[in-house]
């Protein structure tokens, strides 16, 4: 009633080989093994060596490989994606959903460059947790807002808006600038690249 058992000496590791066409290729060998470190994994033989393709440990992660390269792997606190993730979808629309239980809990995505680097700048995408909560672009690193748009679909801004070039000193060609005074009394500047096409609003 308990089907095939293996068992490895006391010490000793529990394999099972399965060769198909066996004297064709290595590709064709595959073993399953359950090691004494309490892991369990799937592996084949390719180009000499053993490559893992799935591996398992008693009350910790499991990883899917590709080529012998962990490519998703579960955590403690979710899942870890190695690489690019492609979302398809034979029709219809094809969605990314992000959710969490309860209220009061934010969700979001977070993007960084660099994760070991910490002069990386770390930028979040995420909701502020109410039921009828905002969309926030924030900067994680200085724990600021860059944009925000609340469920009106109006849009506040930390900083400018900044459209154009710099390109001919004192003024700029093809500028709109929209922004607060934290650097001069601007508050709507649109500028040519003359000085004599120029609207200039200060507060």
């Amino acid at each position: 009633s308990d089907g095939v058992n293996i068992h490895g000496d006391e010490g000793e590791d529990a394999r099972l080989h399965l060769y198909a066409d066996n004297g064709d290729n290595n590709a064709d060998k595959w073993r399953i093994q359950a090691l004494t470190d309490s892991s369990f994994t799937i592996q084949n033989y390719r180009a000499g060596s053993w490559e893992t393709n799935l591996y398992a440990i008693g009350n910790g992660k499991t990883a899917l490989y590709y080529d012998d390269s962990s490519k998703i792997e579960t955590t403690s606190t979710g899942v870890k994606v190695t690489g690019d993730v492609a979302l398809l979808s034979g029709g219809g629309h094809t969605k990314l959903k992000i959710e969490t239980t309860g209220t009061g809990h934010s969700t979001g995505i977070q993007i960084k460059h660099a994760a070991d680097n910490a002069a990386e700048q770390t930028w979040q995408i995420q909701t502020d947790g109410s039921a009828d909560g905002d969309l926030k672009l924030r900067n994680a690193t200085a724990g600021t807002d860059a944009i925000v748009v609340n469920p009106s679909n109006n849009a506040t801004f930390a900083g400018r808006v900044l459209i154009g070039t710099s390109t001919l000193a004192p003024y700029t060609t093809r500028k709109l600038t929209v922004g607060d005074t934290s650097t001069d009394d601007t508050a709507l500047e649109i500028r040519s690249s003359s000085t004599t096409g120029r609207l200039y609003f200060t507060d």
